[in-house]
């Protein structure tokens, strides 16, 4: 794998890719420079209405193969996001394809009288990760995780690594564990989350425990990474991983839950750790612009800042 400074830098900005708007686009950007290509892909019913960003092209590993990907899952952005949200009651995880994984969460908790043992998860980001991966587009005839199953599939693909912010982080969660119950191995499933909320109880985790990598980043005082607990308590959910805690930097205006906040955070640590902090006048940082020529977003690259926010 990358030096962690790196999969974080080339994780958050595609963490933010996923999302709509101009700091977003200026994130794709970052990545076409280094020869990534994307391909969005959409699904909806009336449970959700889902969008991940397939990355590829990449060269994670150095050998300038450009055979690594990332999956992307969109965070929360619009009404039907905020109702996958707040439809935080507990279903069945289990199963091994998709017919089942319906099935068992179709499944009346009652039949197993609340028991603490049967692996649990949100109800919302089940739905959501059920439309987005594992129920046929009526436009395309595939599901989501066909793309995931090419690129396994291609015996010149490398690390594939699955992200999201939020509702996203949530949800690639959820798509390891059942790409595990597929029979995928744990050595290709690579999950990097970013402020993500809780998603199962403690069986679910058991259970996750050795089936896939997770990192799992979370800034300091984001309360949306402990609102489940503090809502519904630990019985229902529990945070799980490799957690790695990062602050805000005081110049950031946004607030410690915003994807803003942690492509910021990314970008400084791997312009620190892996390419040195630029201090002279000739590498300063990027600008971003309209098509008028008024600055929308800057990077600032200096040793003492690095800053992404609204210049106006």
């Amino acid at each position: 794998l990358l030096a962690d400074s790196t999969v974080d830098y080339i994780c958050a900005m595609s963490a933010g890719i996923a999302y709509s708007g101009d700091l977003f686009e200026m994130a794709a950007d970052s990545l076409y420079y280094l020869g990534a290509e994307r391909e969005i892909v959409y699904n909806k019913n009336r449970k959700a209405d889902t969008k991940f960003i397939v990355i590829k092209h990449l060269d994670f590993s150095g050998k300038s193969n450009k055979n690594d990907y990332v999956i992307s899952i969109t965070g929360t952005e619009k009404l039907k996001d905020v109702e996958v949200d707040l439809r935080y009651g507990s279903v069945c995880f289990g199963g091994t394809t998709p017919e089942e994984f319906q099935i068992e969460q179709n499944k009346s908790l009652k039949e197993y009288g609340d028991n603490p043992n049967i692996p649990t998860i949100h109800r919302g980001f089940s739905d959501y990760v059920q439309t987005a991966f594992f129920t046929k587009s009526e436009e395309t005839g595939k599901m989501g995780a066909d793309y995931i199953f090419d690129i396994l599939n291609d015996k010149n693909a490398e690390d594939i690594y699955i992200t999201g912010h939020s509702l996203g982080g949530a949800s690639a969660i959820i798509l390891a564990a059942r790409l595990s119950a597929m029979g995928v191995p744990a050595d290709r499933l690579n999950v990097v989350t970013f402020g993500s909320p809780a998603v199962g109880n403690q069986a679910f985790a058991d259970w996750c425990r050795g089936r896939f990598n997770l990192k799992r980043i979370a800034m300091k005082n984001d309360v949306i990474t402990g609102v489940l607990q503090g809502w519904l308590g630990k019985r229902k959910f529990v945070q799980f991983g490799d957690t790695v805690e990062w602050r805000r930097d005081p110049s950031v205006r946004h607030n410690q839950h915003a994807v803003a906040v942690y492509m910021d955070s990314a970008i400084r640590n791997y312009y620190k750790i892996c390419m040195g902090m630029p201090g002279d006048n000739d590498h300063n940082g990027f600008r971003y612009a309209d098509k008028n020529g008024i600055d929308i977003y800057t990077i600032e690259l200096k040793p003492e800042i690095i800053f992404i926010g609204d210049k106006t």
